[in-house]
């Protein structure tokens, strides 16, 4: 335990675009999978380089996979992306998994984009909500 806590504390963020922190729900695709079956996956941050996740299901580094997020009678945001990094998470039998977008196209990029605007948005409407 104490070694991981020293490792912990040695990560660098090598981040190079903000994040935005969000809860939102995910299914994550492997191409041997087949459709309509994933691993279950709850997104805790997004920005436009990649996205950080809690699962139980821990992948290696280096995999690709398939996002999908539902958004709620809008058509659902897909992408790829890679793994960066898949930690445990201290008491608990989760697992901290960092993805990298994969080379994007105008159209994913610009789904990716909406999407952490209309988040931004939610976040800004629960704050300035009238408390009575």
């Amino acid at each position: 335990m104490e070694m991981q806590e020293e490792q912990s504390k040695m990560r660098v963020d090598r981040r190079q675009n903000t994040r935005l922190q969000i809860v939102d729900y995910a299914l994550i695709n492997l191409p041997n999978f087949g459709e309509g079956w994933g691993i279950p996956a709850l997104i805790v941050d997004i920005g436009l380089g990649g996205l950080q996740t809690r699962s139980r299901s821990p992948l290696p580094p280096d995999t690709r996979v398939h996002f999908t997020v539902g958004r709620g009678g809008r058509p659902s945001l897909s992408f790829h992306a890679n793994v960066r990094y898949c930690n445990p998470v201290p008491d608990s039998d989760l697992f901290a998994l960092g993805f990298k977008f994969e080379a994007l196209n105008a159209d994913e990029r610009k789904a990716i984009v909406d999407f952490i605007h209309d988040a931004f948005h939610r976040q800004g409407e629960t704050l300035l909500r009238d408390p009575d």
